[in-house]
């Protein structure tokens, strides 16, 4: 830890400043403190402030909410002011200084050395009382721009948590039909820059109506969790599962020809006709049908999901519980 005793306050204040971004610190009031007394040779060390730092690093400014910036901006900018206006009166004291130590060293007269040397002690106790003006003014600027940094840490994950509720489908944790827009342009854009290959299924739950008439919505709720389950089971980590709307999901597989999709689908009813969902100890099958198209060159999110649907409709009249290829 670089040491400055002695030094110039300003040089310590901007050494205080430099260390503190340097170990990532986040520059509250208490911390700032601290590192100046250990940088000064204060009685109050800062070994632990780096310890701390070692740990648990600051979370970055770069993170903040837009609507909080232009208050943060305005705090870092009168921080800023406040580190340049005590540059300026210390620049100031400076010249003064060296102004009294020419006229004492041109000086033999006793009378006048005791004059020059009671009138520089007047401005060192003044400068003093700046540098600790300053010092304060600067503590009281680090405290708020903290507390703007807070809030706009604070709106920022509700922000983000206002996000994912209106992306997330309630019912069963997957992506609803707004975050499947902001999937499909995502998986397009990369299928385009790597020249891979992009699937679009799309599955719905056989005699879904049925199924709700006789035993519920709450166990129509429950079979439409439990197809979800089966379906993330069964696909990869990199396949985007979505709820379109009702009982109708969607399912975008990236870097996966038709065939390949097909299969992995055929996987997903497989796996669901080895099992049974269970009603009150009864067993209920629980079947889907599907379309799977592959994305074309320029082809709009309208337009794959007609062709899927397409498929899908010829599914179902073709008995249920299959998956066509879209034409």
């Amino acid at each position: 830890m670089k040491q400055l005793k002695d030094s110039d306050p300003t040089v310590i204040a901007r050494e205080t400043l430099r260390q503190l971004a340097s170990l990532k610190i986040t520059p509250t009031p208490d911390n700032y403190h601290k590192l100046y007394n250990q940088i000064s040779g204060g009685a109050e060390g800062g070994a632990n402030l780096v310890a701390v730092a070692t740990v648990n690093p600051a979370v970055s400014m770069d993170n903040t909410a837009a609507e909080s910036t232009p208050e943060l901006k305005r705090k870092v900018v009168s921080l800023i002011a406040n580190i340049e206006e005590l540059s300026d009166t210390a620049g100031g004291y400076q010249l003064k200084l060296e102004q009294y130590s020419a006229r004492i060293g041109k000086t033999d007269n006793i009378k006048e050395l005791n004059q020059l040397l009671a009138q520089l002690m007047e401005e060192i106790k003044q400068m003093q009382k700046s540098m600790l003006d300053y010092h304060d003014d600067f503590l009281a600027a680090c405290a708020e721009v903290c507390v703007v940094q807070d809030k706009t840490n604070q709106h920022e994950s509700k922000l983000q948590e206002m996000d994912e509720e209106i992306h997330e489908d309630h019912l069963t944790g997957i992506l609803n039909r707004h975050g499947l827009d902001s999937a499909f342009k995502r998986e397009t854009s990369r299928s385009i820059r790597y020249g891979s290959p992009l699937c679009f299924a799309l599955l719905d739950i056989d005699n879904f109506k049925q199924l709700n008439d006789m035993y519920g919505h709450k166990v129509g709720d429950d079979a439409l969790v439990y197809l979800v389950e089966s379906v993330k089971d069964t696909t990869r980590p990199e396949d985007v599962v979505s709820r379109y709307g009702g009982e109708e999901f969607v399912i975008l597989l990236p870097n996966t020809s038709l065939e390949e999709a097909t299969q992995i689908l055929s996987r997903i009813r497989r796996n669901l006709t080895k099992k049974f969902f269970l009603h009150e100890n009864k067993r209920l099958l629980i079947t889907f049908s599907a379309g799977v198209a592959q994305l074309q060159a320029d082809e709009s999110q309208e337009s794959i999901f007609k062709r899927a649907d397409e498929a899908m409709y010829r599914a179902k009249q073709g008995g249920k519980n299959q998956i066509f290829m879209a034409e």
